[in-house]
């Protein structure tokens, strides 16, 4: 499922004008932390948006959110602490578990951040993510009609999809989406 929803935003990724950054966290990718680190330090003035999609399982101690790489996994201070020099607009889909505490890090002027989850505690595995993959192409994700899906379009099909699935399945609700698009 992550690989399938790599694919996804990384064809939807070609087809916008902004920089997408995708980090899966569970794919045997070599020094992801470096690359995910050197990247964002290097990623400062460009006019372009930067979307940065993180697909996989994600962790909260009670005091710091982590999203679980192979190797060392990177907390939202860190992501914080490297985007400080970007100055472009930012756009996060933190599509893991226990992702609502990245709002808290990463919330600033020019950042939307989008997560599955509406507190830490959501540690169950996350399907927000997936759905918003599928919905990055769809056309009836494009509620104005413009041509292109935007964050939010993106987010509100997602959600639906995601709360549909958990009554389909006469489950109770273990993720709650979140926006943040005001800093």
């Amino acid at each position: 499922m992550f690989e399938e929803s790599a694919s996804n935003w990384m064809k939807a990724g070609t087809n916008t004008h902004g920089q997408l950054i995708e980090i899966t966290g569970d794919l045997p990718q070599p020094d992801t932390y470096d690359r995910l680190k050197e990247t964002l330090l290097s990623a400062t003035n460009s006019p372009a948006d930067l979307w940065l999609v993180f697909i996989g399982h994600g962790t909260f101690d009670g005091k710091e959110a982590k999203f679980n790489l192979v190797g060392p996994d990177v907390s939202a201070s860190e992501i914080a602490d490297w985007l400080k020099p970007v100055k472009r607009r930012v756009v996060i889909f933190q599509g893991a578990s226990a992702s609502a505490p990245f709002i808290n890090r990463l919330s600033a002027t020019n950042h939307i951040i989008i997560t599955a989850t509406r507190s830490g505690a959501e540690q169950n595995y996350a399907r927000f993510g997936m759905n918003a993959a599928a919905a990055l192409n769809n056309p009836l994700t494009d509620i104005d009609h413009d041509g292109q899906n935007s964050a939010l379009e993106i987010f509100l099909a997602a959600a639906r999809m995601t709360a549909e699935w958990y009554k389909a399945e006469g489950r109770l609700a273990t993720e709650h989406p979140l926006i943040d698009d005001n800093g």
